[in-house]
């Protein structure tokens, strides 16, 4: 199998902030070390089959870079591939390179059209092509004046249907932000190859499954091996039924027959049902403190499977691990995860997944947004070998409420149910399928998909002022809207912004005491607050310290970009580095086009936001 990857890693202010959920962790970290966990799963995945993947890594704000050039799996080594990727850690070089709001249309348009205009050496003339993209926030880079796709591509010209699905390309898109950004990314992944194309984004579900670790691995787990999810009960408390279990050790149990008596437990014990059509079992386990786990499993017959023991063996990457156990025995199978020897506290996330290329669960809301008490049809598409599978299988939905619709068979072998919905907000939702593939395999796994119930909330934050010098304090005046503040309520004004004092006023109102510090990085930045979530929408602005200059890009104009109405959007310069113009100019435009059209060398002064200042170009 050839196929062609593109994996997007959202790298704006806020994913500079902590990963929260008692991570002690930023999300760029997480982002980053799941990235590295991909590189090595992808070389396991194609060295030990005859499969090779063209592989592409991207990163992206304002703007959207090239992190590593598109390359061919197995590599070897990969060593050099995840040093490169760790770069995006750090915050001053990353910003200054694509700056620090979200721009996701964009990205996604330009890892699409990197795609279709560079097509693998040696590839068959039909292969799979899928765009992996992780953001922690929605649009803040408004085009034609909206948030939305239809207003990006009206102001591109272009057709993301035609970029997307028409070129065969796959989304798969992974968030954790608000309502709006899981509207967001199911807009964009509508407009995808259907087959593979996924979106899964945590908002308002329950507040321990908004993990960035355990999502970033659950998708990790999908994209490289897709993977099927199994069922999971921890023996000690109820389970969850959710993409993953969330615990923490050590932890207090009790002691004996003696329920007053309490003693430290440094493990914790699972089951797991393994079905007939897994070809291996993966158990992803990520925590969120310094320490160190392990993990071991035993089959239905009792063979024990850990790292290096009877053919098992872990990939891991920082605080994230998998144990691979190929060709598991079906049934149901135990787990054991041990805390850290030295009992340092750990908060964990297990999950189980099942490894059947073949094999997959299709699952279509329709209408995936609508009011409360109205109804959707939901349909599972079980899939074999990308076609509808044949068998028997059965089928329930639910929602996290408890609420559950059984599914029922149609002709054309899908299961169908209807439900309603009351509450506004997501709707997350669980499709339980078991059967029998082609009459023989017994299948038992789930799937999860969400519904829209009302106007998508957005928490967005207006600050006033909005600009700031080195070296100053301010008295910041914060509103909300679409949200409340809280007591519990924090606000993060970025790197060299330390926040002295922030003091809630009411619901919708409060004050935040900053100090600028003398080498806070200038540019345009997110402001965000947790308790809830919400960042601004035009950002915020450190001015340059007196003296300094603009930054400067030399190098010469290969395109420039227009909207549909002819209007200048930016400038493209070698290596695919693009410089935004935020107002059409004549004389600009005359400019640039001489530059390229001549192929002259230009020196372009950028502004605050990354845009051109001003340009001068040679002979």
């Amino acid at each position: 199998m050839a196929k062609q990857l593109a994996i997007l890693i959202d790298a704006s202010g806020s994913m500079f902030h902590s990963a929260g959920n008692g991570s002690s962790k930023d999300k760029i970290v997480e982002a980053s070390e799941s990235v590295q966990y991909i590189i090595d799963e992808i070389e396991n995945k194609t060295s030990s089959s005859d499969e090779t993947w063209a592989v592409s890594f991207w990163y992206f704000a304002t703007q959207t870079k090239g992190l590593i050039g598109q390359g061919n799996f197995p590599v070897g080594d990969t060593t050099a591939w995840k040093n490169v990727v760790s770069a995006i850690e750090d915050q001053p070089s990353v910003q200054a390179a694509v700056g620090s709001m979200t721009d996701i249309f964009h990205a996604v348009r330009t890892v699409a059209d990197f795609m279709v205009a560079n097509p693998p050496p040696l590839f068959p003339a039909v292969y799979k092509k899928k765009i992996v993209l992780f953001t922690d926030g929605n649009q803040t880079i408004q085009h034609d004046s909206r948030l939305t796709k239809g207003g990006y591509e009206f102001e591109q010209g272009i057709d993301f249907a035609v970029l997307l699905a028409g070129n065969g390309i796959a989304l798969n898109a992974q968030g954790i932000g608000s309502d709006l950004l899981n509207a967001t990314l199911t807009d964009l992944a509508a407009e995808a190859e259907p087959f593979g194309s996924t979106v899964k984004t945590i908002s308002t579900t329950p507040s321990y499954a908004a993990d960035t670790s355990a999502a970033l691995m659950t998708n990790s787990m999908k994209v490289v091996n897709n993977n099927g999810i199994l069922p999971l009960r921890p023996l000690a408390w109820p389970a969850s039924r959710l993409l993953w279990e969330q615990f923490s050790l050590p932890r207090l149990a009790a002691a004996g027959n003696d329920e007053g008596s309490q003693h430290r437990v440094n493990e914790a014990h699972f089951e797991v049902d393994v079905d007939d059509i897994s070809q291996e079992l993966l158990l992803g386990l990520t925590w969120h403190h310094p320490g160190r786990p392990s993990i071991e499993a035993t089959s239905p017959s009792g063979t024990s499977f850990r790292h290096g023991l009877n053919g098992a063996f872990e990939i891991g990457v920082g605080w994230m691990t998998a144990l691979h156990i190929p060709s598991p025995e079906a049934g149901t199978w135990r787990v054991r995860v041990a805390g850290d020897p030295q009992f340092r506290p750990l908060r964990l996330n297990l999950m189980a997944r099942s490894v059947s290329p073949e094999f997959d669960i299709l699952l279509r809301v329709d209408p995936f947004q609508l009011d409360p008490q109205d109804t959707s049809v939901v349909t599972a598409t079980p899939m074999f070998r990308d076609k509808p599978a044949t068998g028997k299988f059965e089928a329930v939905l639910s929602d996290f409420t408890g609420r559950t619709w059984p599914m029922h068979a149609q002709q054309d072998g899908t299961l169908v149910a209807k439900a309603d919905f009351p509450q506004p907000g997501i709707a997350p939702l669980r499709v339980e399928l078991k059967g029998l593939l082609e009459g023989k395999h017994k299948v038992a796994r789930m799937e999860f998909t969400s519904v829209q119930v009302g106007r998508p909330r957005d928490p967005r934050l207006t600050v006033e002022p909005a600009r700031f010098r080195p070296g100053r304090r301010y008295r910041v005046a914060v509103t909300i809207h679409d949200a409340a503040f809280s007591a519990a309520t924090q606000i993060a004004f970025g790197a060299g912004i330390e926040v002295v004092r922030f003091t809630v006023l009411s619901p919708l109102e409060a004050t935040a005491e900053i100090s600028v510090a003398n080498d806070a990085f200038p540019g345009a930045r997110e402001v965000l607050t947790f308790q809830p979530d919400a960042e601004t929408l035009g950002g915020i602005v450190v001015e340059k310290q007196p003296g300094s200059g603009h930054q400067v890009l030399t190098g010469f104009v290969t395109a420039l970009r227009f909207d549909a109405r002819g209007r200048l959007l930016a400038a493209v310069l070698d290596e695919r580095r693009e410089v935004l113009v935020k107002r059409h100019d004549e004389r600009l435009r005359r400019l640039l086009e001489k530059a390229r059209d001549d192929n002259l060398p230009v020196s372009i002064a950028l502004d605050d936001h990354g845009g051109i200042e001003h340009v001068t170009i040679g002979e």
